[in-house]
């Protein structure tokens, strides 16, 4: 019966591994300090990931942020039955020696469908641009982990 209960947990493990899931990081071990667009989507999302009770590891410069939405695919009747929804954001990281760590636009996109002849509406547009700035700011924070370890 052991033997049952552990292979189950072995599998259970390897799938989720295998499928990308992972625990959240219960100890954050980054902090920055954010210079240039400050209230943009990107930085918000990134503040709420932050540990705050540590001292600050790197400075990080946004500029241009971009939020764009076009028309993607059409009806027969040559009506727009899908967006591409786009964010991007410019980042250049320093350390605290004022070390060049990267410099890159990083962005994201997605697809939003119209279902039903229902429009999509401007909320829902701002919603998705959230939700890609915010798979964007964990990717950035689990990256600036990954580095500060080394």
């Amino acid at each position: 019966m052991i033997e049952k209960k552990l292979i189950l947990t072995l599998m259970v493990g390897f799938f989720l591994n295998g499928c990308g899931f992972h625990t959240p990081y219960k100890e954050k071990v980054v902090n920055l300090e954010i210079v240039g667009e400050q209230s943009s989507m990107f930085a918000t999302k990134i503040k709420q990931k932050l540990n705050k009770n540590i001292e600050n590891s790197y400075l990080v410069h946004l500029s241009n942020e971009t939020k764009k939405n076009y028309a993607a695919s059409f009806n027969n009747d040559g009506s727009e039955s899908g967006i591409n929804v786009f964010y991007s954001i410019d980042v250049n990281v320093v350390d605290i020696d004022n070390k060049s760590v990267f410099k890159k636009k990083i962005s994201a996109n997605d697809y939003l469908r119209k279902l039903n002849d229902v429009n999509i509406d401007g909320s829902l547009i701002e919603e998705k641009y959230y939700e890609l700035a915010d798979t964007l700011a964990s990717n950035f924070i689990r990256q600036l982990i990954v580095m500060n370890e080394d």
